[in-house]
């Protein structure tokens, strides 16, 4: 029997409050948000369509036995980037960088600067990271870091 696989991001409360309403949850893939307060969160947001943990090492426990999974993302905050990159098994590193040095971004997440000290730079699709790419005005690449 063929099991059809989907794709699982794991995401902070904050970051996946940040999404549009109308883009939540992410569509074709398993969504699975951290929290400290999971009953808080189910009374104010009522979303049915997520799953819910209090740890990262919780959520990676319960994706363990899943055949229906193909790889699990992690796509922010910055405390579960920083937990998902001292994870053991966090194997790749999909990293987009925007190049737009004339345009000033005001952030306040950031990726952690010392993940290369775990993870070297490898080739994304045989590309090498001088492929460009535009999308609403913004130039950026997308960079593969692998764990050493």
């Amino acid at each position: 029997m063929l099991i059809k696989r989907k794709n699982c991001c794991i995401i902070g409360k904050n970051t996946y409050l940040s999404i549009p309403k109308k883009f939540r949850p992410l569509k074709d893939r398993l969504n699975i948000v951290l929290t400290h307060n999971i009953e808080q969160f189910k009374k104010e947001f009522n979303d049915e369509l997520v799953i819910l943990f209090s740890s990262l090492e919780n959520a990676l426990e319960y994706l363990k036995p899943k055949e229906n999974i193909e790889n699990v993302f992690v796509i922010g905050g910055a405390q579960v980037y920083k937990e998902a990159i001292e994870n053991v098994n966090c194997k790749k590193i999909y990293l987009t960088k925007i190049l737009d040095s004339k345009q000033e971004y005001i952030c306040d997440i950031y990726f952690p600067k010392n993940f290369t000290k775990n993870f070297k730079k490898s080739f994304f699709n045989d590309q090498r990271d001088t492929e460009i790419y535009k999308d609403c005005g913004i130039d950026f690449t997308y960079n593969l870091y692998e764990k050493i």
